[in-house]
């Protein structure tokens, strides 16, 4: 006799949930047939970049590894050089596509959590993101807004052409 464990699993075509047990086989004992909406399958863009920076700087810090860290750590002049240099290094896959232009903060290690590391503004709606060195996420609705929310890097530039 198996102690059965329920997993509820999504895939693109439906859900399905199995039963698990220890020396059992796995079976479907439920099907829904309904696909699941793609929409809901999308990924955040600045999160996407914020965790792979995270990592990056994490290894420099760790591992003592040069060219490795936060924007003013790793001794990039730009925004790009510094995502190309996380696609190059392995710590992101492919740059997200977005509607607008991503603006990365100058930040350092030395930075709090709080401090402004990523920006991205619609140009459709003019919904201004802020995502913070700590992962949080912030929407505004104007720039003064932003503005006012907004903890920047202490070093110069506060943001990378």
């Amino acid at each position: 006799m198996c102690n059965f464990l329920l997993i509820f699993q999504r895939f693109f075509s439906g859900a399905a949930v199995l039963a698990l047990g220890v020396g059992c086989k796995p079976e479907v004992v439920s099907k829904n047939p309904e696909p699941v909406a793609v929409e809901a399958l999308k990924v955040d863009p600045l999160r996407v970049i914020q965790e792979a920076a995270e990592e990056m700087a994490w290894d420099g810090f760790a591992f003592a590894r040069p060219g490795r860290g936060w924007p003013a750590d790793a001794g990039v002049d730009t925004g790009a050089e510094y995502v190309a240099r996380l696609v190059e290094w392995g710590y992101l896959q492919k740059v997200p596509v977005v509607e607008g232009r991503i603006e990365v903060a100058n930040l350092s290690d030395s930075d709090p959590g709080e401090t402004v590391f990523l920006r991205l503004e619609s140009p459709s709606n003019g919904i201004i993101r802020i995502l913070r060195k700590d992962g949080k996420c912030e929407v505004f609705t104007s720039a003064a807004q932003a503005e006012s929310f907004a903890i920047l890097p202490e070093g110069e530039p506060k943001w990378l052409p």
